[in-house]
């Protein structure tokens, strides 16, 4: 991840990227306008986590003056994930969606280098996935069709 202050952009090309995060935090919605109208999501965050609004917004505006586009989109960014994870939740509650969730917070901040830290984190994610194996197979199972739009590939092996 290439986070804005944290991190330098990464170039790819013409461009200077960062982290997607920023823009679309989850994105179920995009995915659902390429024709993926089911969808195995995973969370980083516990149930019931919301998103709160920075509480250095003036600062990092200004620290960002130079890209405000990136700004704004910071600015907004807690609006953006907690509309993303409502709508999550309502087509998980219609049955077109599987979520997978950490039981609690996995205490980590956003440059987290410590590896005991990162490492119970993974296999805290790892626990979770083996626990809801047998549902995502019943998931993909129920909604059975090609991968992708274009008709390529299959749900699972």
């Amino acid at each position: 991840a290439s986070m804005p202050i944290v991190s330098r952009p990464v170039a790819a090309g013409d461009l200077l990227l960062l982290d997607g995060g920023i823009s679309d935090p989850v994105p179920y919605s995009y995915m659902k306008s390429i024709g993926y109208a089911h969808q195995v999501v995973i969370l980083t965050q516990p149930r019931g986590y919301v998103k709160k609004e920075m509480p250095m917004r003036p600062l990092m505006k200004w620290l960002l003056r130079s890209v405000p586009r990136v700004a704004e989109a910071m600015a907004v960014r807690h609006i953006v994930y907690n509309d993303a994870i409502r709508e999550i939740m309502q087509a998980e509650a219609r049955g077109d969606v599987l979520v997978i969730a950490p039981p609690a917070p996995l205490g980590l901040s956003r440059t987290e280098k410590n590896a005991e830290k990162l490492e119970m984190a993974y296999q805290t994610g790892r626990k979770a996935a083996l626990e809801c194996l047998s549902a995502v197979r019943s998931f993909c199972d129920a909604h059975a069709g090609p991968l992708s739009p274009s008709g390529e590939g299959s749900v699972l092996p």
